[in-house]
């Protein structure tokens, strides 16, 4: 059977001790058709030379090398360069088990749009901290903010975050991650959820997700702190547009 192409977008960045890993594991998947992009972005440690050498030993690696913009434009550069159907997200400080793609794939129907898989915490290590990984479901665009604000399992964070799914390329003809925000999935989200007809719960937690203090996400500042104000009033201005205020969620 013929399978639809995956563009796997790694944005990269100071990251030379671990985006070989990553990307092992990209090419360590089950699920064969697959686009592999790694975008450079700035890095001033050993990155782009790490990745100038893995694409002289996978030569179908997509290699970009931009000035340093931030990761929403890591990611806009890879979208722009992806030709699959489907559009997988991978930060390069991570790593899959090898079902992890194929899995979210064969969630994937004519009536479903984005396929929600979960993660594992890990250390540095590669010690497991916590696994999040909701059961399988179908969720329409209500039920899916039900999700996100009222998680019966505690499990939002698999909702929030923009990798760890698998979209259909098409969400992203005029969507784009919003340039210079730290919080650039809250600023991401609504834009995606709000076109699609049926989003797909898988329970897949092969993604491992690697705890590292240094991330700038782990380093609270004032600039984070109105990012994420700014994200929320984006978000209610298309609540608002959506009549949803007032209506409770689905279930």
């Amino acid at each position: 059977m013929n399978k639809t192409m995956v563009s796997v977008i790694v944005p990269s960045y100071n990251v030379a001790s671990s985006v070989a890993r990553c990307l092992d594991s990209v090419y360590g998947q089950t699920y064969g058709d697959l686009e592999v992009i790694a975008v450079n972005d700035g890095s001033t440690d050993d990155t782009l030379q790490v990745l100038s050498e893995y694409r002289r030993n996978h030569g179908s690696l997509i290699l970009i090398d931009q000035s340093n913009l931030g990761l929403s434009a890591a990611r806009n550069a890879g979208i722009d360069a992806a030709t699959g159907e489907y559009i997988f997200f991978l930060d390069s400080d991570d790593y899959l088990g090898p079902e992890e793609i194929e899995l979210l794939a064969n969630a994937m129907s004519e009536d479903v749009d984005m396929v929600v898989g979960g993660m594992t915490y890990v250390d540095a290590d590669g010690n497991i901290l916590r696994t999040v990984c909701d059961p399988a479901c179908r969720l329409d665009e209500l039920g899916y903010w039900d999700r996100v604000y009222g998680n019966p399992n505690g499990n939002s964070v698999e909702y929030i975050v923009s990798w760890g799914k698998l979209y259909r390329a098409g969400l992203f003809k005029r969507a784009r991650f919003a340039p210079g925000k730290i919080h650039e999935d809250e600023f991401m989200l609504h834009h995606i959820v709000k076109q699609c007809g049926v989003m797909a719960v898988v329970p897949v937690s092969k993604l491992y997700y690697v705890q590292n203090n240094a991330s700038i996400t782990h380093r609270p500042s004032a600039r984070s702190k109105l990012d994420i104000v700014e994200a929320f009033l984006d978000r209610n201005r298309y609540f608002l547009d959506k009549g949803f205020f007032g209506r409770p969620f689905a279930k």
